[in-house]
Parts: structure tokens; C-alpha cells; sequence
């Protein structure tokens, strides 16, 4: 019978011409080696990124809002107003909404809706949204009718507690097209008209 480098007796295997070369303690010490080796996933950890589409709903609309929504809204202002708050003419650091999330969730991505805004304007610690000077600014830059539109669709999105995620998705796609081509977009109505022609040219 022969022995083990480590001076432990090998046995021969059950109904196996093949004799092993070391014995049953040494082969579970290489194996425990092996597996210390390997890179162990964190709970939860993928090995690749998820894209934004494979997410929860709920998760997708954070990544729609804060990854292409917010971004898009920033450059337009940043580009067209020279970084100037739609609030309080404070250099635009935030993506703010007129009519809040939590008021109207389906004004949330409403691009009509969406403003640049400074760090203090848009925060509840400072100024509550500032919404009195938001509307005075909106006004100021677009025109009465412009906030009345916005009312009406306020108004129109009554009763909305959830969005869908196959239009969340649209809208995603279509605020990339149009930052990508630095198309800038302030009224919904005008926003809807690329997100119909962007559905014919796609695939979802």
C-alpha cells in the first residue's frame, strides 16, 4: 500500500483501476486552496452590470430620473439660460420639479415640468422648492401661458399613482435621443411628438 507525502496510508478506490496519488485529507486541504483563491461575489453582487432596462420598476425610474432625466434638463439650462436657476438665477446645480414627485407622479419625467435650479432653490433645508420664484421665473422666461399649459396638465395627471414601465422606457429612450443629438425640448407637447416618431424608429 503506498503512502502519502505526508506519511498518511493511500487507499485504493473502490472499483477504480486508478490509484490516487495522495490521500483523503491532503485532497480536501488542495481543494479548500482552490476555492480561497476565487474571488467570492458579495450578497447581491452580479458579475456583470445590469443594464437599466433588466431593473425593478421602481429602480428604473430612480435610474431614469437621476441618470438620463436630471442630466438632460441640466445641459439644456445650463446651455440655453447660462447656467442660471429657473428660481432664484443661482448657478444651476439640480434638476427641480415645479410640481413635485410626491404631488404628481405623472409630471415626474414631464419635461415642461423639469427645471434647472441651484443647490438652495431646490432643496426643502433652504427655500421648500421655491416655488413662488420658480412660477415668477417660469412665467418670466416662457410666458403665462406657458405655466397655464402646465397647470392643465397637472390637472390632467389627477389620480396617477403608478407609471408604467413599458412608457417609463419611452420616455428613457427618447431623452437620450434627444441629448445625444442636443435637441432641447421645453414643452411636453413637443416632447411627445419625438417619443411617437422615436417609437416608429426603434425597437422596444
Amino acid at each position: 500500500m503506498r503512502k502519502c507525502k505526508c506519511g498518511r496510508q493511500i487507499w485504493p478506490r473502490f472499483n477504480s483501476t486508478i490509484y490516487p496519488t495522495s490521500c483523503p485529507a491532503c485532497q480536501y486541504e488542495a481543494t479548500i486552496k482552490v476555492q480561497r483563491k476565487k474571488p467570492s461575489k458579495q450578497k447581491g453582487e452580479r458579475a456583470t452590470p445590469v443594464p437599466w432596462r433588466d431593473k425593478t420598476t421602481d429602480a428604473m425610474i430612480i435610474h431614469v430620473q437621476r441618470k438620463i432625466v436630471n442630466p438632460y434638463i441640466r445641459e439644456r439650462d445650463n446651455e440655453c439660460y447660462h447656467w442660471k436657476s429657473i428660481s432664484d438665477n443661482g448657478r444651476i446645480s439640480d434638476a427641480g420639479h415645479y410640481y413635485s414627485v410626491g404631488a404628481k407622479v405623472g409630471l415626474r419625467f414631464c419635461v415642461q415640468n423639469i427645471h434647472g435650479q441651484s443647490k438652495s432653490g431646490n432643496s426643502h433645508m433652504f427655500k421648500g422648492g421655491d416655488l413662488i420664484n420658480y412660477r415668477i421665473g417660469l412665467v418670466k422666461r416662457y410666458g403665462e401661458g406657458y405655466v397655464k399649459e402646465l397647470d392643465r396638465l397637472a390637472m390632467l395627471s389627477e389620480g396617477i399613482k403608478s407609471l408604467d414601465r413599458y412608457n417609463v422606457i419611452l420616455i428613457a429612450e427618447t431623452y437620450l435621443y434627444l441629448r445625444k443629438e442636443r435637441i432641447w425640448v421645453f414643452r411636453h407637447e413637443e416632447f411627445e411628438k419625438y417619443k411617437m416618431e422615436l417609437i416608429k424608429r426603434i425597437k422596444l
